[in-house]
């Protein structure tokens, strides 16, 4: 079990510095959770310190670690690079993670001595039988040693307690790279998509104007009607105005996409592959994405956090043992009568406390906590596992719906062309045209709809997944 990294990490902690092998020891036999075995060790928490002040984990890394050239494209890629780099959010929590970490040092630090030192320097009056005052200047220096050996496992719970929630720290940083790839994402696939759909009515409007063109060409025939004219104007009216509230859409995104980036958006996009980014089955993204999830590691690590600090709470009501030196020296003008004005004591301290509710009540409280930290991961994996394998299935269906759209797509087109032909020749009306041009134009808009779902999904199910990389996603 992982666990066992940061146990063997604080004992070596605790056997080098206070000589306690007892301490090191009692910890042990309480690490068997089941709730909390995605935890990650000590030693990767360490591992990443040094990197997450500049960057973060392993997106915003990868996305540092690019060439100038690609992260400053517009290729969905290198605006996910950019966004991460430009996230204040996400520089936030990175910061978190640093506090965490000192917190960790902190605690580990409470297992060496602690030594200070003191200066004192006065003036005494004394009156004489004369009226007079007898001055007498005092000076003492003195330097004090306070070292906790013992603290009944306190130390080591406290040290664990700490360790944990720095792990905490970094998956949340983990997971707030994949929240800020999602939602640049949606940036990315609204931009793409408003693009597409104008690219569609464009077309559409095109087609419309033709008609007109040969409409009114059959009106001065003889052929046609003023109503006909008037029916296709409209049309085109209509799709027009659709088409500067997608144009409305499209800069919309594009200046959230310079916002992000600092970049402009190209004008040019392509849909993301995401044809191999999710497991074939239910079973197989259900398990892929629980295996080291960053969420519920969060819950995991939380719960551990709070069961270590239960146990340090419970060291408040064990004996404690202190080791204490000072060493001084007085100085007097004029010169003092002692022989030695210097002295030193040295000695240890137990403390063994009776009576302290304050402490029961902080205990009991603590305990509680921990306890309702392990429902929570509990619950957040239950979630994660169902969540899951919804979108998998959600995912099913947006796929099979594709491809019946184009199916429809391709049929309706023959249709249009069919259509146009019986019009020409006078065997329909041109209401009939039109209502299957705006049939067309809506399954083209439900087409994109329709991809712009599929891909969130997957990448919703793939961000979900312990180990994956911004050239994973974007391949």
């Amino acid at each position: 079990m992982r666990h066992g990294a940061i146990i063997g990490l604080v004992a070596i902690f605790s056997a080098s510095f206070s000589g306690d092998a007892s301490q090191a020891t009692d910890i042990r036999p309480s690490i068997s959770l089941d709730s909390i075995e995605q935890s990650a060790s000590l030693a990767e928490v360490w591992a990443l310190r040094g990197a997450a002040q500049g960057t973060a984990g392993e997106f915003l890394a990868e996305a540092a670690n690019m060439p100038e050239k690609e992260a400053s494209n517009f290729e969905l890629r290198g605006f996910l690079g950019r966004s991460l780099q430009e996230s204040h959010a996400l520089q936030a929590t990175i910061h978190d993670f640093n506090a965490a970490v000192r917190d960790h040092q902190a605690a580990t630090a409470a297992l060496l001595p602690v030594v200070s030192f003191e200066y004192d320097q006065g003036r005494t009056n004394t009156p004489s039988s004369l009226r007079r005052y007898n001055q007498e200047e005092n000076q003492t220096s003195s330097l004090n040693l306070e070292w906790p050996v013992f603290r009944s496992g306190g130390t080591i719970a406290g040290i664990a307690a700490s360790a944990f929630a720095a792990e905490a720290a970094r998956f949340r940083v983990i997971s707030a790279e994949r929240q800020q790839v999602l939602e640049s994402l949606g940036v990315y696939l609204q931009l793409l998509g408003a693009s597409k759909q104008i690219e569609y009515l464009s077309k559409s409007r095109a087609s419309l104007q033709k008609v007109l063109a040969g409409t009114q060409k059959r009106f001065q025939a003889g052929f046609a009607s003023k109503t006909d004219i008037a029916e296709i104007r409209n049309e085109i009216l209509t799709v027009t105005r659709e088409l500067e509230r997608l144009k409305l859409l499209e800069t919309e995104q594009r200046l959230r996409w310079r916002s992000d980036t600092g970049n402009r958006a190209a004008k040019k996009l392509s849909w993301p592959n995401v044809k191999k980014l999710v497991p074939s089955s239910a079973q197989a993204t259900v398990r892929k994405a629980v295996s080291d999830n960053p969420v519920i590691n969060i819950s995991n690590s939380e719960a551990a956090s709070e069961q270590y600090r239960a146990k340090a709470g419970m060291a408040e009501f064990l004996p404690r043992v202190d080791l204490y030196g000072r060493v001084s020296r007085e100085h007097a003008e004029p010169s003092s009568t002692r022989e030695n004005d210097y002295e030193y004591s040295i000695g240890a301290r137990l403390t063994v406390p009776l009576i302290d509710v304050a402490s029961t009540a902080r205990y009991r409280r603590s305990k509680e906590r921990a306890l309702a930290s392990r429902y929570r991961a509990q619950d957040t994996e239950r979630q994660i596992r169902r969540d899951v394998e919804l979108a998998w299935n959600s995912l099913q269906s947006s796929r099979r719906q594709e491809t019946l759209i184009k199916q429809q797509i391709s049929t309706s087109r023959q249709i249009k062309a069919g259509l146009i032909r019986e019009y020409e020749a006078g065997l329909r009306p041109v209401s009939d045209y039109l209502l299957h041009e705006v049939e067309l134009a809506k399954l083209r808009q439900e087409l994109v709809a329709n991809r712009i779902n599929t891909v969130t999904l997957a990448w919703q199910i793939a961000l979900q997944f312990g180990s994956v990389s911004l050239a994973e996603l974007t391949s």
